[in-house]
């Protein structure tokens, strides 16, 4: 059961990228006000206890990148950036695509043919 919810909950990440941003985006926020509200019962000001809150959060970027690591698609997302790269190049340079293609295929065909003997 625990495998089926952690195969659930990638895919989920991976097909609803926007959805689970925005529940990230928004649970770090609450956690954000949550301690400026603790702040704030301590005894501090308002401004002070925000900025006292913001020093604990300083690296908020940072701990939205660990939760994404988390969740365990950052492979797949960076397989797909690399393809998306690759196919810029290639269409930027169709001349060479070809030619590399063509220089892989016979070397493919060479090596069969050789092993087939």
């Amino acid at each position: 059961m625990r495998l089926l919810d952690i195969l659930r909950m990638r895919l989920r990440s991976l097909f609803l990228r926007r959805t689970v941003e925005d529940e990230l985006d928004e649970e770090l926020r609450y956690h954000l006000e949550r301690q400026i509200d603790e702040n704030i019962a301590a005894g501090m000001g308002s401004r002070e206890a925000r900025r006292a809150a913001l020093r604990e959060f300083i690296r908020f970027e940072q701990r939205k990148e660990e939760c994404r690591d988390m969740r365990g698609i950052n492979l797949i997302d960076e397989m797909a950036q690399d393809l998306r790269f690759a196919i810029r190049q290639m269409t930027k340079r169709p001349g060479f695509s070809v030619a590399a293609l063509i220089v892989l295929a016979l070397g493919m065909c060479a090596s069969v043919a050789i092993f087939a003997l």
